[in-house]
């Protein structure tokens, strides 16, 4: 029997066969783990990425947050210093409203002093303008009474009554109106007040001229030589004449008599 011996060729063959086939397999493996392994590295790059945007907006919001904590903290110390400011006002306002209130107190009875003395000093004036000025005195007196004023517009009015009595001392002027001396009876006149100087009166017809005697507090009639300068002086003082110097009577200071 004849034994024909084996190549080893085929062997070789087969064994050159398997090797590409294992490494095939292997390399496969190899790429399906390294394409998993990408996977979950780009899922956590994800991962990582969303919670570095969400790091972002929570420091964002937290340096909003900051913000607005600082605005509002320096708002708050804003405030507190002006409620401190005006309690310190309300307790001047308070303070000056106890002062106004004890001022008033006061200020009621000085101004019924001022129109008592103010009256008494118009019924020992000279007679002129007599209807209006007790008038006005009354009309004064009635509305210190009056609790709808206030006492700022009564302390006003009383002013003004002093200071127009005061203007009649540093004006001249011209008037007509009803004359009554005692018993006689009442007739129309001109009067003529020189300041608080001189009052004096002439009839319509120019023939009687007077004098106010404020010693004797009663009229007194002039010599007939008044008639013309009083006249004329009564012209002047309704600017229907140019000034000029005339001779009136007046009556003499205390001093001189």
């Amino acid at each position: 029997m004849i034994r024909i011996p084996l190549s080893p060729f085929p062997a070789l063959l087969l064994a050159t066969a398997l090797v590409p086939a294992q490494a095939e397999e292997a390399l496969e493996q190899a790429l399906e783990q390294q394409l998993k392994a990408n996977q979950a590295a780009a899922a956590a790059q994800a991962a990582i990425d969303q919670l570095g945007e969400q790091t972002r907006k929570m420091l964002d919001e937290y340096r909003e947050a900051l913000r607005k904590t600082e605005a509002i903290t320096a708002y708050n110390a804003h405030l507190r210093r002006l409620v401190e400011s005006q309690e310190e006002e309300k307790r001047s306002l308070q303070k000056q409203l106890d002062g106004i209130e004890g001022i008033r107190r006061d200020l009621v009875p000085l101004m019924l002093r001022m129109v008592e003395a103010l009256d008494r000093f118009v019924q020992l004036d000279r007679p002129f303008l007599a209807g209006e000025r007790a008038r006005r005195m009354a009309e004064l007196k009635s509305l210190m009474d009056r609790a709808d004023v206030d006492d700022a517009e009564k302390f006003r009015r009383v002013l003004d009554a002093y200071q127009l009595e005061n203007q009649y001392g540093k004006t001249t002027e011209a008037y007509r109106a009803e004359f009554k001396p005692g018993a006689a009876p009442a007739r129309m006149v001109d009067f003529l007040r020189v300041g608080r100087v001189a009052l004096l009166y002439q009839s319509l017809d120019g023939g009687e001229t007077g004098v106010w005697d404020a010693r004797a507090r009663r009229w007194q009639v002039l010599p007939r030589e008044y008639n013309k300068p009083v006249g004329l002086a009564l012209a002047v003082a309704r600017k229907e004449s140019a000034p000029e110097l005339l001779p009136i009577a007046v009556e003499a200071p205390e001093a001189a008599r």
